[in-house]
C-alpha cells in the first residue's frame, strides 16, 4: 500500500486503518511514509479494534509524531475480549469514552469511534467527552490546520 500512494501524483482521500495486533505494520508504513510528500494523498491512518484504547496508547502516540500532517483515526473495542461478559467485552459506556477522551485531550486523534464490542450508548458517549475537546492540528508546509470536532460530526 504504501509503495502505491507514494507513486499517487493526485490526491486521492484514503483512510487507512489497522488492527492493533497488526499495529507494528501500521507504524512501519507510517515511517515509510512520513517523507513523501503527501498532504491531501491520505486523509487519515489509524488504529481500529483488538485489544481496546487502553493499549492502544503508545502506538495512537507514535502515529502523532510521525504523520503530523494527515489525520489520525482511534476506533477502540470496548475493552478486551471476554466470553464472560454480557456483551463479550468489559467496557461500559463511561470508561471507553473517559480513554478516547484521553487522546482527544492530549490532541492526539482527529477522527474516533468504536469497534467490537461498542454500542450506541458508547458512541454516544465518546462523542459527548470529544466535542468539548480542541481539534487536533495538522502540520502542513509549517501551517497548521485543524477543525473543530463539532463541525466534524455528522448528523
Amino acid at each position: 500500500m504504501c509503495e502505491v500512494i507514494a507513486r499517487w501524483d493526485r490526491i486521492q482521500p484514503v483512510l487507512a486503518t489497522w488492527g492493533e495486533r497488526a499495529a507494528d505494520a501500521a507504524l512501519d508504513a507510517v515511517h515509510v511514509l512520513a517523507p513523501v510528500p503527501r498532504p491531501g494523498k491520505t486523509l487519515a491512518i489509524g488504529l481500529n479494534c483488538a485489544l481496546g484504547a487502553t493499549l492502544m496508547r503508545p502506538y495512537i502516540q507514535e502515529l502523532n509524531k510521525v504523520a503530523g500532517d494527515t489525520f489520525i483515526s482511534c476506533y477502540p473495542n470496548a475493552g478486551l475480549p471476554n466470553p464472560m461478559s454480557d456483551t463479550g467485552f468489559d467496557e461500559t459506556p463511561d470508561v471507553t469514552s473517559r480513554l478516547v477522551h484521553e487522546f482527544a485531550a492530549e490532541g492526539l486523534v482527529n477522527i474516533v469511534g468504536g469497534c467490537c464490542g461498542t454500542t450506541p450508548d458508547h458512541i454516544a458517549a465518546i462523542a459527548g467527552q470529544v466535542l468539548p475537546c480542541a481539534p487536533r492540528a495538522l502540520k502542513l508546509g509549517g501551517q497548521r490546520m485543524g477543525f473543530k470536532a463539532d463541525e466534524a460530526v455528522a448528523a
